[in-house]
C-alpha cells in the first residue's frame, strides 16, 4: 500500500493541470457543502450546551380553535405543572425584558432574563464564579439579586471575580451580584446579558397572560411521549378548574431543540444541504470526466503494469488512491472555503441570535469534510478505475503510441455525466430564481405606512422614577413637544412598538353583541400610542378620528382605533364607529372600549405576513415602560439622531436608548433572512452553472480531440467549416436538451420544499422556470461553441499526417 501511495503521488505530480482542475472543482463543491453543514450542525446536530440536553423539554400552551400551537405559557400554569407532574424532575419559567444598568459612566439598556429559582438547575448550568439563585429568591417574591452573563462580566466589569457581592443599579434599584454564568444560559434570541429572579405569582388574573417560556428536565427513564401524555392530562384538569381563563387551552411538550429552532428555518437549511449536495455531485461529475480522459490516455501505461504482473485489484487500488488523494486535497481547500464562508455568514446576520447557537468549523464539521471527501473520491474514481482495469492487455499494447481512443461506452458515460450536471444545475437555478423573486416581491409589499423620513428611538423608562403612569406620560409628552419644535420635523409621537421592529404584543378580545365560544376568543395585535402617531407614521385614518390628549392620560382605555381587517371581519358592510370591543371579557376588569377610528392595515410582524386584526389604544390603557419615539422629518431621518439624543438627554440624562434607527432601515432589515436565502441559493446556483458549463466545454472539447482525424477527413472531402462546427454544436445542443428536460422534471418536484420560505411566488412560477431554462441552455450552447470553432479550423493535412 505504501509503495502504491508513493507511486500515486509521483503520478499526480506529473499531471499538475489535471490536479489543479480537479482540486478546484472539488474544493468548490466540498467548500459549499462544508459551509452549509456547519450551519445545519449548529442548528440540528451540535448538542445544546447543557448537561444531558437530550432530557430537556419545552412546555407550551396550545389552542387549536385559535390556531395557536407551541405558544407561550402562563406563569400560574407553569407552577401548577411543577406541583402536579410526576414525570418531570424540575420545571422552570423564563421571560425576557429590558433593564437599565444605571449608576455607571455609560448607562445601558440590557436584555435580561427573569428566571424562576430552579432555572439553572434544570439546564445544569454551572456558574463561572459565585452561585446560581436559590429557590427562596423566587418564592419570596423576587429578591434583589442578579446573576451576570459572561459577556457583560468581561465587558463592563473586567472579568473581576470580586464582582460577586458587589451591588449594581438596575432600573435605579440596587441588586447584589451573586454569580456569573456562561452566556449560553440564555435561551432566547435576545442574547440576555444578565439574569434576575422571577417572582412566583399565582394571581388568577395572570392565568390568561401567556408570556413565559417553560423548560423542564425529564426524570430518568421517562420518555417525551410519556411526559406529553401527563401534561395534556394536567392541562385538561386545569381547563376544568379555571374555565374562564384556561378553557380551550391545552399543555404540550416537545424536545427543547425543536422549540428553539423554528421549523421553517430548519427546513430551508435542510433544503440548502441538499442543494449543495447537487453542487458537489456536479463537481464530482466533472472530475469523473477528467479521470475518464486521464485513464484513457494512460491505457498503455496501465496495460504495461498488468503485463508485468500487477493484478486487477492492484491497478484498481492505484487509480482509486489517486482519486482519493485528489479528493482529500479538494477537501482541504473546501475547509478553508468553509471557514471563510462561516465568517461571512456570521457577518451577514444583522440580528442577535441565541448564545447557544455557535456557527463555526468544529471537529464535527471537520469529520464531515473528511468523510465526504473520502467517499467522494471513491465514488468519482470508481467507474474510471473499473473501466481502466477491464481493458484487454494485448490489444491495448498493440494500439498506436498515441494511446487508445475512448469507446462508445466511455462516450455515453461522459455524456450522461454532463446531462446530470445540467439537470442538477437547473434545479439549483430554479430554487435561486424563486428565492430572489420572492425577496424582490417582498420589497414591493406596501407595509401600510410611509417609512421614508421617519426616525424611531426605542427607550426604557426604568426605576422608581417612572413607576407611575403619569411620570411616563409626562416624559413622553415633553419629549414629543421638544422634538416637534426641531427644524424640519413635521410630526412626532410615541408607540409601544414600532412596526417590523420585532417587538410585538397581542391580546384576546370580545366584540359587543357577538357571542364567541368559551376558549375561542380571537386575538389582535395591540399597540399603545400617543396622539399624532398615525400622522407621524403616514398611516391614514379611513374613518373616525385620532386620540385626544385627555384620552391618552386616562388610566383606563375607553376608546380604541381598529384596523381595516378587523372592521371588515366584525362589522361587514356596517359603520364600525361607535361599536364596542373589550380586551379580555368586557367585565369590570376589562371595560368596554368605543371604536373612534379605523386605520389602514399595517404589516406589524413581517412584510410577508398578511395583516391581522389590530387594536390601537391610547397610552394610558397600556402605559408600558418600553416605548418608541417616532419622528417624521422632511430631510434625512438619520441625520436627526444626534438632536433626538440631545433633546431626550436634556429631560433625563440617565435614560439609555435600546435602539435608534430609521424606519426605512428597519423595513430593509426585516428582510434579512430572505436576502440571506437568496444570496446562498444564488451562490450555489452560480457555482453549479459554472461547473456545468465547464463540464459541457470539457466533453465537447474532448470529443473534438478524439475526432480530429475524422474531422480532417470530412474537411478533405469538402465539408465546410460551418458544417463541422454545426456537427459539434449539435452534440452540445443534444446534451443540453436532455439535461434541461430532466432538470425541469426534477425542479418542478423539488422546489415545492421551498414553499414555506417563499412569499407571493409559486414554487412552479413559469417566468422563473422559463428564464433559468433559457439562461442555462444559452450557457451550455456558448460552452459548446468554443470547441466547435476549434473543430471548424482543423487542418486536414495535419490531422491526416499520422495516418
Amino acid at each position: 500500500m505504501l509503495a502504491d501511495l508513493r507511486f500515486a503521488l509521483r503520478a499526480l505530480r506529473r499531471a499538475p493541470g489535471f490536479v489543479l482542475a480537479a482540486v478546484l472543482c472539488l474544493g468548490l463543491g466540498l467548500g459549499a457543502n462544508t459551509t452549509v453543514y456547519s450551519l445545519v450542525n449548529a442548528l440540528v446536530f451540535r448538542p445544546l450546551p447543557y448537561g444531558d440536553s437530550e432530557r430537556l423539554i419545552a412546555i407550551t400552551h396550545e389552542n387549536p380553535a385559535q390556531g395557536q400551537s407551541r405558544s407561550d405559557i402562563s406563569l400560574p400554569a407553569v407552577l401548577d405543572v411543577a406541583e402536579r407532574s410526576r414525570t418531570l424532575a424540575a420545571v422552570a419559567a423564563t421571560d425576557t425584558r429590558l433593564v437599565n444598568l444605571t449608576g455607571v459612566d455609560r448607562p445601558e439598556a440590557l436584555p435580561a432574563a427573569t428566571v424562576s429559582g430552579r432555572y439553572f438547575e434544570v439546564l445544569r448550568v454551572r456558574p463561572i464564579v459565585g452561585r446560581a439563585f436559590r429557590a427562596e429568591e423566587s418564592e419570596g417574591g423576587g429578591a434583589r439579586v442578579v446573576v451576570l452573563g459572561e459577556q457583560l462580566w468581561r465587558e463592563r466589569f473586567g472579568a473581576d471575580p470580586a464582582v460577586v457581592g458587589r451591588a449594581i443599579a438596575l432600573d435605579g434599584a440596587p441588586h447584589t451580584v451573586v454569580g456569573v454564568v456562561p452566556d449560553a444560559a440564555g435561551l432566547s434570541g435576545d442574547r440576555e446579558r444578565l439574569f434576575i429572579p422571577l417572582a412566583h405569582d399565582r394571581d388568577p388574573s395572570q392565568r390568561g397572560w401567556h408570556s413565559y417560556d417553560a423548560v423542564a428536565r425529564l426524570r430518568p427513564g421517562v420518555t417525551v411521549a410519556a411526559a406529553r401524555a401527563e401534561l395534556q392530562a394536567i392541562g385538561a384538569r386545569l381547563a376544568t378548574e379555571f374555565p374562564d381563563t384556561d378553557r380551550g387551552w391545552g399543555i404540550d411538550a416537545v424536545p427543547l431543540r425543536e422549540q428553539l429552532v423554528p421549523g421553517d428555518v430548519a427546513t430551508v437549511f435542510a433544503v440548502m444541504l441538499g442543494a449543495v449536495g447537487f453542487v458537489l455531485l456536479i463537481a464530482a461529475a466533472n472530475v469523473a470526466n477528467l479521470l475518464l480522459a486521464r485513464t484513457t490516455g494512460r491505457a498503455r501505461e496501465l496495460a504495461v503494469r498488468a503485463a508485468l504482473g500487477a493484478g486487477r485489484a492492484r491497478v484498481l487500488r492505484l487509480v482509486l488512491l489517486e482519486s482519493v488523494i485528489v479528493a482529500l486535497m479538494g477537501g482541504a481547500l473546501g475547509v478553508l472555503i468553509a471557514q471563510g464562508g462561516v465568517r461571512a455568514m456570521r457577518g451577514a446576520v444583522p440580528v442577535a441570535y441565541p448564545a447557544w447557537l455557535v456557527f463555526d468549523v468544529d471537529w464535527r464539521v471537520m469529520t464531515y469534510a473528511l468523510v465526504l471527501s473520502t467517499v467522494t473520491g471513491l465514488l468519482f474514481g470508481l467507474v474510471p478505475a473499473l473501466r481502466a482495469t477491464r481493458r484487454a492487455v494485448a490489444p491495448t499494447l498493440r494500439a498506436s503510441g498515441r494511446g487508445s481512443s475512448a469507446g462508445a461506452g466511455a462516450r455515453r458515460l461522459r455524456d450522461g455525466l454532463v446531462v446530470a450536471e445540467l439537470a442538477l444545475s437547473l434545479v439549483l437555478l430554479a430554487g435561486a430564481g424563486l428565492m430572489v423573486k420572492s425577496m424582490l416581491r417582498l420589497q414591493t409589499v406596501d407595509p401600510g405606512f410611509r417609512p421614508e423620513g421617519v426616525l424611531a428611538a426605542r427607550l426604557r423608562m426604568g426605576g422608581e422614577r417612572y413607576d407611575e403612569k403619569a411620570a411616563r406620560l409626562a416624559l413622553l409628552t415633553r419629549a414629543v413637544e421638544r422634538l416637534s419644535a426641531l427644524p424640519g420635523v413635521q410630526a412626532a409621537s410615541a408607540t409601544s412598538s414600532a412596526p417590523l421592529s420585532g417587538s410585538n404584543s397581542s391580546s384576546s378580545f370580545v366584540v359587543d353583541g357577538r357571542d364567541v365560544p368559551e376558549g375561542q376568543k380571537p386575538n389582535a395585535e395591540t399597540r399603545a400610542v400617543l396622539p399624532g402617531y398615525f400622522t407621524t407614521m403616514g398611516l391614514p385614518l379611513l374613518a373616525g378620528r385620532d386620540f385626544t390628549a385627555a384620552e391618552a392620560a386616562d388610566s383606563v382605555a375607553r376608546v380604541v382605533v381598529v384596523n381595516e381587517t378587523m372592521a371588515k371581519r366584525w362589522w361587514p358592510g356596517q359603520d364600525p364607529i361607535g361599536r364596542r370591543v373589550s380586551i379580555g371579557g368586557g367585565g369590570d376588569d376589562a371595560p368596554w372600549m368605543t371604536v373612534v377610528g379605523v386605520t389602514r392595515d399595517v404589516r406589524q410582524r413581517r412584510l410577508g405576513r398578511a395583516a391581522e386584526e389590530q387594536l390601537y389604544l391610547p397610552f394610558g390603557g397600556q402605559a408600558r415602560r418600553e416605548m418608541t419615539l417616532v419622528v417624521r422629518t422632511s430631510g434625512d431621518a438619520g441625520a436627526l439622531a444626534p438632536a433626538l439624543r440631545r433633546e431626550v438627554g436634556a429631560l433625563d440624562a440617565g435614560l439609555p436608548f435600546v435602539n435608534l434607527d430609521t424606519m426605512t432601515a428597519m423595513v430593509h432589515q426585516s428582510l434579512w433572512l430572505q436576502r440571506l436565502y437568496g444570496v446562498l441559493f444564488g451562490a450555489f446556483a452560480g457555482a453549479a452553472v459554472l461547473l456545468a458549463v465547464v463540464g459541457v466545454y470539457g466533453v465537447i472539447a474532448y470529443a473534438v480531440a478524439q475526432r480530429v482525424r475524422e474531422l480532417g477527413v470530412r474537411v478533405a472531402l469538402g465539408a465546410r467549416p460551418r458544417d463541422v462546427a454545426g456537427l459539434m454544436l449539435r452534440d452540445g445542443a443534444r446534451l443540453a436538451g436532455i439535461g434541461l428536460g430532466v432538470g425541469l422534471v426534477l425542479a418542478l418536484g423539488m422546489t415545492r420544499a421551498l414553499g414555506s420560505a417563499l412569499q407571493g411566488v409559486s414554487p412552479s412560477d413559469p417566468a422563473v422556470f422559463g428564464g433559468v431554462t433559457a439562461l442555462l441552455g444559452g450557457a451550455a450552447l456558448a460552452a459548446s461553441w468554443l470547441p466547435a470553432r476549434r473543430a471548424a479550423r482543423v487542418d486536414p493535412i495535419e490531422a491526416l499526417r499520422a495516418e
